[in-house]
C-alpha cells in the first residue's frame, strides 16, 4: 500500500501541472513557494556570512523558524493538489490508524518533501561547517522532519477550512494581518537605523535561539552534551508526528460515518447572537468585513493612508520623535470616520431593521462594536511598537490615550452621520471602485466638516500630549490617557445615542435612500 501511495503521489503531482488539471493553480503555486524557498535560503545564508556573529545567528534561526512557517502556509494553500488523504484510502478496506500512518509515511517521499530535504541539507551544511558529521546529519533530518510535518498539518487545516467553505475568509484576514504589519515594517525600513537596530535584536535573540527548536540544532555546543540541543527538537518531532497521526486517524473515522441529506440548519457564528441584536449586526458587519470587496477597500485604504499621511511630513523636515507619533492616531481617526456611511453599505438590510422596529441605538451600537474593538486593539498594539521606535514608554501612554480619544469621538460622530447624511456607493456584487450617477448633495461637505469637528473636541488631548512629550513629564502623560478614555467613552456613548435617535425618527427616509440607487 505504501508503495502504492508514493507512485501514485508522483503521478499525481507530475499530472497537477498540466492545462487542464483541476489543481493547476495550487501546484503551480506550491512550485513557486519552493522556488522562493530556495531564494530566500540562498540570499540568507550570502549575507550571514558577511554579518557580525549575532546577527548571523540571528538570520540562520530565524531562517529556519521562517521556513518552518512558510512550510505550514504552503500546505494550507496547495492543499487541494496533495493526492495522499487518509479518508479516501480507508475506503480501500484499511483501517483509520493503518491509513493514517500509511499517508503520513508516503508523504516523506513526495516531491515536496524531497525538496523540503534538500532546503535543510543547504542551510545546515552551510550553517555547521566545524561540526562533526554525524551532528550535521542529525541535524539536516531533524530540521526537515519538523518542516515536513508543519507541511503536513497545513495541508490538514487547508482541508478543514476549505470544507467549511472558510477560504475566502481566511485569506481576507490574513490580508488584513498582512496589511496591519506592513506599515510599520515600512516606516522602520524608511526612518529608523535598521540596521543597527537589527544587530541590536540579534544580541537581544541570539541568547534565546539555541533554546527555540527547530532552531537550535544549528548552534550545537560541543563543549558540553549536544543532547541539550538536539533532545528538545526530537520531542518537537513527536508531538509533531502524533497529532498528524491522530488527525489523520479522526478524519478517516469520521468519513466513514454515513451522512444522510438534510439535517439541522447550521447557523455558524449567529448561533451566539439569536438573543442579541447589536451582536447579531456586528457579527454581520464582520463578516462583510471579510467577504464583501467594498469593505475591503475601505479598510485597505484605512490601514495604508496613515503611512502615505506621514511620508510627506517627513519630507517636509519634521523630526523623526514627532514623526514616530503620527501613524496611530491617524490610523484611529480614520477607522472612526470610515463609519460615516455604513448605512450605505448595509443597506440591503436596513429594511429589516427599519421594519422589524428594532431601536435606533441597537442599530448605532450594532454596527459600532466591530470598528471600536478592531480600533482598541490596534491603538493598544500600535502605542507599544510606537514606544519601541522611540525607546520611550511616555511616548506610548501619550499616543494610546490620543489614539482612544480620536478612535472614540470618531465613532460617536460617523454614528450620527451615517443615520443623517448618508450617501450613494456601489451596490453589493459591483465593482468597489464604481459610483452611482447621482449627486451627493450636503454629504459632499457635511462628512469632512464633522471629521474637523471631531478633531476639535479632542483638542485637550492632543494638546495634553503634545505637552507631554515636549517636557518629558510622567504626570502629563498619565493625563493624556486618562482624558482619551473619558474623552473617547463620553463622546462615543453620546454618538451612539443621538444616532440612535436619528436613525428612528429618519428610518423610513433611510429605507427610501436604501431603495433609490
Amino acid at each position: 500500500m505504501a508503495r502504492h501511495l508514493v507512485r501514485l503521489s508522483w503521478r499525481s503531482v507530475a499530472q497537477s501541472f498540466s492545462r487542464r488539471a483541476q489543481v493547476a493553480s495550487s501546484a503551480w503555486a506550491g512550485l513557486a513557494v519552493l522556488l522562493f524557498g530556495a531564494v530566500l535560503v540562498a540570499v540568507a545564508l550570502r549575507f550571514s556570512g558577511e554579518a557580525a556573529d549575532t546577527t548571523d545567528r540571528l538570520l540562520r534561526g530565524a531562517l529556519v523558524l521562517v521556513l518552518a512557517v512558510g512550510s505550514f502556509g504552503t500546505g494550507a494553500l496547495t492543499h487541494a493538489a496533495d493526492p495522499l488523504d487518509e479518508r479516501a484510502v480507508v475506503f480501500a478496506g484499511r483501517t483509520p490508524g493503518a491509513a493514517s500512518s500509511g499517508t503520513l509515511l508516503a508523504s516523506l517521499l513526495t516531491p515536496a518533501s524531497l525538496a523540503l530535504l534538500l532546503l535543510s541539507a543547504a542551510t545546515v551544511l552551510t550553517s555547521m561547517t566545524e561540526d562533526a558529521p554525524w551532528l550535521q546529519a542529525a541535524a539536516v533530518v531533524l530540521i526537515w522532519l519538523v518542516w515536513w510535518l508543519a507541511a503536513r498539518l497545513g495541508v490538514r487545516v487547508g482541508r478543514g477550512v476549505s470544507g467549511r467553505r472558510w477560504g475566502h475568509e481566511f485569506a481576507m484576514l490574513a490580508s488584513y494581518c498582512l496589511l496591519l504589519i506592513a506599515p510599520p515594517l515600512v516606516f522602520w525600513l524608511l526612518f529608523l537605523p535598521w540596521q543597527d537596530a537589527l544587530d541590536a535584536a540579534g544580541e537581544a535573540v541570539s541568547g534565546s535561539i539555541p533554546w527555540a527548536p527547530p532552531a537550535s540544532v544549528l548552534f550545537v555546543d560541543t563543549a558540553s552534551s549536544p543532547l541539550v540541543s538536539i533532545l528538545p527538537v526530537v520531542a518537537l518531532v513527536l508531538l509533531l508526528g502524533l497529532l498528524e497521526f491522530a488527525l489523520g486517524a479522526r478524519a478517516a473515522r469520521r468519513a466513514m460515518r454515513a451522512v444522510s441529506p438534510g439535517g439541522a440548519t447550521r447557523l455558524g457564528l449567529f448561533r451566539s447572537a439569536t438573543s442579541s441584536g447589536p451582536r447579531a449586526i456586528a457579527l454581520r458587519i464582520w463578516l462583510a468585513w471579510l467577504r464583501d470587496g467594498r469593505y475591503a477597500v475601505v479598510l485597505t485604504t484605512v490601514i495604508l493612508m496613515p503611512l502615505v499621511f506621514v511620508i510627506p511630513i517627513a519630507v517636509g523636515g519634521l523630526g523623526l520623535e514627532w514623526l514616530s507619533l503620527l501613524p496611530v492616531p491617524v490610523f484611529a481617526f480614520l477607522l472612526g470616520w470610515a463609519l460615516h456611511n455604513d448605512t450605505a453599505y448595509d443597506s440591503t438590510a436596513l429594511w429589516i431593521h427599519v421594519t422589524s422596529g428594532m431601536r435606533g441605538v441597537v442599530d448605532r451600537f450594532g454596527r459600532a462594536i466591530p470598528t471600536l474593538l478592531l480600533g482598541v486593539i490596534v491603538i493598544l498594539l500600535g502605542g507599544v511598537v510606537t514606544g519601541w521606535f522611540t525607546s520611550r514608554e511616555l511616548d506610548a501612554v501619550v499616543v494610546i490615550g490620543v489614539g482612544l480619544a480620536l478612535l472614540g469621538t470618531t465613532a460617536g460622530g460617523s454614528s450620527i452621520m451615517s443615520a443623517w447624511r448618508p450617501y450613494p456607493v456601489a451596490r453589493p456584487g459591483e465593482s468597489p471602485f464604481s459610483q452611482p450617477l447621482r449627486s451627493w448633495g450636503a454629504a459632499l461637505v457635511a462628512h469632512p466638516v464633522a471629521g474637523l469637528v471631531e478633531i476639535a473636541l479632542c483638542a485637550p488631548a492632543i494638546w495634553l500630549g503634545l505637552l507631554a512629550v515636549r517636557d518629558g513629564d510622567w504626570a502629563l502623560a498619565w493625563g493624556v490617557l486618562g482624558a482619551g478614555i473619558g474623552i473617547g467613552a463620553v463622546l462615543a456613548a453620546a454618538g451612539l445615542f443621538i444616532g440612535g435617535r436619528v436613525f428612528t425618527r429618519r428610518g423610513w427616509k433611510l429605507l427610501e435612500f436604501a431603495q433609490s440607487y
